[in-house]
C-alpha cells in the first residue's frame, strides 16, 4: 500500500493564472496567461472540529482541504471532477504545513484549504 492508494479517484486539476501587466520599461500591454495542469491527492470536506481551529468565519461546512505535493499557491484554482461526472472549481484560500511524518518516508504533501469559486 502507498499513499496514493489514498488519493481521490477522479480528475483534479491546478489552474494557474498570470495577471497581465504593463512593462515599466516598453510601457506595452503583457498578456496574462493561464496554464492547467493534472494533480493528484486526497480530498476531504473540512469537518466541524477544524472549523473550530481555523481562523473565526473564513470556513464554513463544505469548504475541502487538498493534500497534495502539486506546486500550488494561494489564489490558484483546483478544478475537481466530482463522483456525478461534473466539475466544481475551488479557490486555494491557504495553504498549510507539509506533513513531517510523511516527510521522513520521502513524501511531501501539504495540505491546501479551499473554498467554492463564485
Amino acid at each position: 500500500m502507498t499513499i496514493s492508494d489514498f488519493d481521490y479517484p477522479y480528475k483534479i486539476e491546478l489552474i494557474k493564472v498570470t495577471e497581465g501587466y504593463t512593462d515599466q520599461s516598453t510601457g506595452e500591454w503583457i498578456e496574462g496567461s493561464t496554464t492547467t495542469q493534472e494533480i493528484r491527492g486526497h480530498l476531504q470536506e473540512i469537518t466541524a472540529k477544524e472549523l473550530q481551529r481555523l481562523p473565526e468565519g473564513e470556513y464554513s461546512i463544505g469548504d475541502r482541504r487538498l493534500y497534495t505535493d502539486a506546486d500550488a499557491e494561494v489564489g490558484d484554482v483546483v478544478r475537481i471532477t466530482e463522483p456525478d461526472g461534473s466539475t466544481t472549481e475551488w479557490i486555494i484560500k491557504a495553504i498549510e504545513k507539509n506533513y513531517h511524518q510523511l516527510s521522513k518516508l520521502g513524501i511531501s504533501r501539504k495540505s491546501l484549504l479551499l473554498k467554492p469559486k463564485t
